[in-house]
């Protein structure tokens, strides 16, 4: 009908912070104020501003911003997008991203040229299908766009819509294909993934299609939840027990004490399904992030470094704080138990000496699990590490006597290791020197390739579930006592 729809695209805030491996990419704003909705927000008014007058110059109609800056449930006037709306002229939608959610009715901002402007998110994953359905009305300036509300819903995505498999089924069959064929003398991906998993080598079947992608490494009895936000989840401990399990395994005279995930890392739910087998694309997607900025290989590399003992409770200060409202900071332990306290205020780091202040933040307990070899995390024996009721709260006579300066092993992944500098921390060697180069950090196998945070966690499914009879340890069943 002659009308005209121009698109902007935008990154919002703490979207442009979650990507550690942008460079050389920059977007709105200095890169040393990253992360802080006062600084950022009004730099990316200005950037997006002269587009949107750009579009309505050229005779568009429509002004549709495609954000993956994201919405506040709880609080919507503290959305990127929300304040997007409220200070860009000339937006009619905003079809948001980023924060995961699915809001069941747009949120209705008013902007500076009195338009009210809908914010719409559909939340992860296709999980839903987002619908709106806008009208348009000849105005002098512009069209007057008005919500049709009874027409504008979140349509769930599930097993009672069958899709059309003459066109999707070759589509996905093509996709596996290309990642089990090899390509003359080189391993395909799967191949090479799968030996470096099972530690030995594997060659694909041409004549049958999925036998390396739908490759079992064991079978479920029961769900594992990833994507729960906010808190602790079992897939987080069954991510942090697998790099303690790689990390105990190639550095057996100095193992991790502790291993460290992003809940932001975690992507996907473990489902039991009609079956219960645990296949290579099942597991795949849980950690399917990142890359190796040294050879551009999928997924992000294991990290082993040492860290002060007053670094490692900072890095813990910023999950029981930012973590609890973004939750890609969100930090889950495997060798380590960690108590804080929300009715304390969060803590203040401007300087080292912020984070060797004991008192300063809501971390109040951290007890170490002294004895992983008989399963990680049972805490039988513990030690209490730090404790603020001590009268030294960062001395334990064996394992951190050298106070808030005890050297702790961590073992985690690049992205977690890329936003130390964040907690004030610094990557270090046993010896206390400070690691220059984060890729002397990567952790490698004895033939020198590069472990990645997902090929650990496959890896260490298989094997638990191997000695398990096949089946992934109850542990991490979160419904059994």
């Amino acid at each position: 009908a002659g009308i005209k729809v121009g698109f902007v695209g935008i990154m919002g805030v703490s979207a442009a912070l979650f990507a550690p491996l942008k460079a050389p990419v920059q977007f709105s704003g200095a890169i040393a104020q990253e992360g802080r909705q006062d600084a950022i927000l009004p730099a990316i008014y200005q950037d997006i501003q002269p587009v949107v007058d750009e579009l309505r110059a050229q005779g568009v109609d429509l002004v549709v911003a495609l954000s993956h800056s994201g919405v506040d449930d709880r609080e919507p006037a503290r959305g990127d997008d929300y304040n997007i709306a409220e200070n860009v002229r000339g937006i009619d939608l905003i079809i948001s991203g980023h924060t995961h959610i699915g809001i069941a009715a747009p949120q209705m901002v008013a902007a500076p040229d009195g338009y009210l402007v809908p914010i719409v998110e559909a939340g992860k994953y296709g999980e839903s299908l987002g619908r709106i359905e806008l009208v348009l009305t000849d105005g002098v300036a512009r069209p007057t766009v008005e919500l049709d509300a009874q027409k504008t819903r979140l349509i769930p995505v599930d097993n009672r819509t069958v899709p059309t498999l003459t066109v999707l089924g070759p589509l996905l069959d093509g996709v596996i294909q290309g990642l089990e064929t090899p390509t003359g003398i080189d391993p395909s991906w799967l191949e090479a993934a799968l030996a470096r998993i099972e530690g030995q080598a594997v060659a694909d079947d041409p004549n049958t299609l999925g036998e390396l992608y739908y490759r079992s490494m064991g079978r479920t009895a029961f769900d594992v939840i990833g994507t729960r936000s906010y808190q602790e989840t079992s897939m987080l401990d069954l991510s942090t027990d697998a790099m303690m399990a790689n990390g105990s395994s190639l550095f057996p005279n100095a193992p991790p004490w502790v291993a460290l995930q992003a809940a932001g890392s975690v992507r996907d739910d473990i489902v039991v399904g009609q079956t219960g087998e645990l296949a290579f694309g099942d597991l795949f997607r849980i950690l399917p992030l990142g890359y190796d900025p040294t050879d551009g290989s999928t997924g992000y590399p294991l990290i082993y470094a040492h860290v002060w003992l007053a670094e490692l409770k900072a890095a813990f200060e910023i999950g029981a704080s930012r973590g609890l409202v973004s939750d890609s900071f969100f930090l889950g332990a495997s060798g380590m138990k960690v108590e804080f306290d929300t009715n304390r205020a969060p803590q203040v780091l401007t300087m080292l000496t912020d984070a060797l202040d004991p008192q300063n933040g809501r971390i109040t307990k951290i007890w170490i699990d002294v004895s992983p070899a008989d399963g990680y995390d049972d805490f039988v024996p513990e030690v209490l590490l730090f404790d603020i009721e001590r009268a030294d709260p960062w001395v334990e006579p064996t394992y951190s006597r050298d106070g808030a300066f005890s050297l702790i092993p961590v073992v985690t992944s690049l992205y977690v290791a890329l936003f130390a500098d964040q907690a004030g921390a610094t990557l270090k060697r046993p010896d206390g020197s400070a690691i220059a180069n984060i890729t002397d950090a990567f952790i490698r196998r004895p033939d020198g390739s590069v472990v990645k945070d997902w090929e650990a966690f496959m890896q260490y499914v298989r094997d638990e579930c191997a000695a398990n009879g096949g089946e992934l340890p109850a542990r991490y069943d979160e419904t059994d006592p």
